[in-house]
């Protein structure tokens, strides 16, 4: 049932119960332990008081000889022994006859523990009037200096001391009951004022929506336990503002990059349309949608590609890969634009590393393309591998222009162009992007250092095995 499930429950209730059954344990504990040591204690001290009352009669039976006047004084020490009426003797002779009992004393010879040398107690009820008494029940045997033998047999009452424990018990009842109302009600204040600056924080957060995502609440005077909550709530929506300002951005590029490709055809096919053209025209009209169109077509499997690795859903089929064989292919691609622009492309280091040659070959043919778009005639393009430790360095090293500082940090972003920034795939502003996700799926690194006028080095870092 739900209204026993605990999950179900607030912090407040869980905590507050918990609070209660802690404090109504320790009352319970504390109430036990006073109990029980009031009980030893009066046991102790029933215990030593019968322990004296036979020690006293057993000396006066081990140092008086003479009958007479021992029955005389036994009378008196009777009559005189117990004020109160607690105490009851019974003094038995060698013969078995009873010599002198308290009047009271109903209890019969046989009901007292036997008699030996370390006394003996029993408990036993014995009805005084319309009452059950509790009478604690001693014996002891007194050897006198002739040889015989007496039995000293006594009693103590012990029912006041048991009505002691049962009103003790009552109102130890009524403690832990009143703590455990007060506890749940003290707990419940405690826990609500434990937990109002985290309430306070829930309606802060509450309070936060699209258009306030640069709100923060860590920079507030919060409890220990929640300023590591708080900061951790500040960093999650520096990353959601962050990513919300780079979709509106990214939305807004996308719509640019779709709307000039889109405007170029429908241009093209109205101008067409508008007056009859020859075969030839209507044939250049198709080149120009077509190549419109496949421009479009890589802008989407690009944005597609991209999709698929940001949500781990691109599978790459890992195998052993040459780094000089993948080169010199990709060289032997460029080969025919390089010689045309008078650009050398050359190759080294030969590792053997664990990759999609297909997705490696797409990253660096990206990136010797952006390469050769920017190095000026007569310049080189260096594809190199080397190993660093435990990392497989491989880098694409241009003479071009270089970068400008202010562009590094945005190189790899989606859509980002300028003027000496770099962007492949003909406008399309995603080679560089791809390039990052291929390398980032196979648990690389990558970056640029660039110089202005001498040019760049793109750096990919990958766990070498």
């Amino acid at each position: 049932m739900k209204l026993f499930d605990i999950r179900s429950w607030s912090l407040t209730q869980r905590l507050s119960i918990f609070f209660t059954l802690a404090m109504t344990i320790i009352v319970l504990i504390v109430s036990a332990i006073a109990f029980t040591a009031l009980v030893e204690q009066l046991k102790k001290k029933n215990h030593l008081e019968l322990t004296n009352i036979l020690q006293s009669q057993s000396s006066v039976i081990e140092n008086i000889h003479d009958n007479r006047k021992l029955r005389v004084w036994q009378q008196r020490w009777f009559e005189n022994i117990d004020p109160d009426k607690r105490a009851f003797l019974r003094v038995i002779m060698p013969n078995g006859q009873v010599f002198a009992e308290s009047p009271q004393l109903t209890i019969a010879s046989e009901e007292f523990p036997d008699a030996n040398e370390a006394f003996n107690y029993k408990i036993t009820f014995s009805k005084q009037g319309e009452r059950k008494s509790k009478m604690l029940l001693g014996s002891r045997k007194v050897a006198q200096a002739n040889g015989q033998v007496w039995l000293v047999q006594a009693a103590l009452n012990v029912s006041q001391e048991r009505e002691i424990l049962d009103l003790c018990l009552d109102i130890l009842k009524v403690v832990v009951s009143a703590a455990l109302v007060i506890s749940a009600l003290l707990g419940w204040l405690i826990v609500r004022s434990g937990l109002k600056p985290l309430n306070i924080l829930n309606k802060q957060i509450q309070n936060i929506h699209v258009e306030r995502l640069n709100t923060r609440i860590g920079q507030q005077k919060w409890p220990r336990e929640l300023k590591e909550l708080a900061a951790s709530f500040d960093d999650m929506l520096g990353r959601l503002e962050s990513s919300f300002a780079e979709l509106s951005r990214f939305s807004s590029d996308i719509a640019h990059e779709f709307r000039a490709p889109i405007n170029n055809m429908v241009a093209a096919a109205s101008v067409t349309q508008s007056l009859p053209r020859t075969p030839e025209e209507y044939q250049d009209t198709l080149e120009k949608i077509m190549e419109e169109g496949e421009r479009l077509s890589r802008m989407i499997s690009s944005m597609l590609f991209l999709a698929r690795a940001d949500n781990s859903r691109e599978v790459i089929h890992i195998e052993p890969v040459s780094t000089l064989m993948l080169f010199n292919q990709v060289a032997e691609f460029f080969s025919g634009l390089a010689e045309e622009r008078q650009i050398e492309l050359s190759t080294s280091g030969d590792y053997i590393m664990q990759a999609d040659v297909m997705l490696l070959r797409r990253a660096f043919s990206n990136l010797v393309d952006n390469a050769l778009r920017y190095t000026p005639v007569g310049g080189k393009i260096t594809l190199a591998a080397e190993r660093e430790n435990d990392r497989l360095i491989l880098s694409v090293t241009d003479t071009g222009e270089g970068i400008e500082p202010l562009h590094i940090d945005h190189i790899f972003e989606r859509f980002y162009c300028a003027d000496s920034a770099r962007s492949s795939n003909e406008s399309t502003g995603l080679g560089l992007a791809l390039v990052k996700s291929i390398v980032e799926l196979h648990n690389g690194t990558i970056w640029v250092e660039s110089e202005v006028g001498h040019g760049s080095r793109f750096v990919m870092s990958f766990p070498f095995v």
